[in-house]
């Protein structure tokens, strides 16, 4: 069983970076607007340079914390899982990101994006895990379900002819 304060500081950390994560798809939706027109040019500028940057902090967070192994070793041992999150999984969905957010609100976007976070949790746990979701689970999925449907189609005739 986890150490209460370490559960409450997991809490804290992930009110962080809920709160990071507000913030920042409105940094993006303007920069992404004074960015190159061509598609995906601006998103992949972006994308490059945070990943740079975010790469580096955490080859030296790594090297400072991670005793036991050695980064070279985890890097061999799980470069089919990083090429895939990495490059295929985190760089696609990105881009879509970004790209989507010069198309639309980015409340809109924002408010999809984390609604649709633990509906898909959910079901992957579901499929992946083979968990049993709780009554709670299912009255938020459908919740947040039914909030998605109405901040996308904000009356009858968007959902008839989008």
């Amino acid at each position: 069983m986890k150490n209460l304060s370490q559960e409450r500081i997991g809490e804290l950390m992930i009110v962080g970076e809920t709160l990071t994560y507000s913030i920042f798809p409105v940094v993006i939706a303007h920069t992404t607007k004074i960015m190159p027109p061509i598609l995906f040019a601006g998103a992949s500028i972006i994308l490059f340079i945070r990943n740079i940057f975010g790469g580096l902090i955490l080859i030296a967070i790594s090297l400072l914390f991670e005793k036991n192994t050695g980064p070279i070793q985890s890097i061999k041992t799980n470069l089919p899982l990083i090429l895939l999150s990495g490059i295929i999984i985190y760089h696609f969905s990105k881009l879509m990101w970004y790209e989507g957010i010069k198309r639309i609100d980015v409340t809109k976007a924002t408010s999809i994006s984390l609604g649709a976070s633990p509906i898909l949790s959910i079901i992957f746990s579901i499929i992946l895990l083979k968990e049993i979701p709780t009554i709670f689970q299912i009255i938020g999925f459908v919740l947040i379900l039914i909030g998605i449907f109405t901040i996308t189609f904000k009356n009858k005739n968007a959902f008839l002819n989008p």
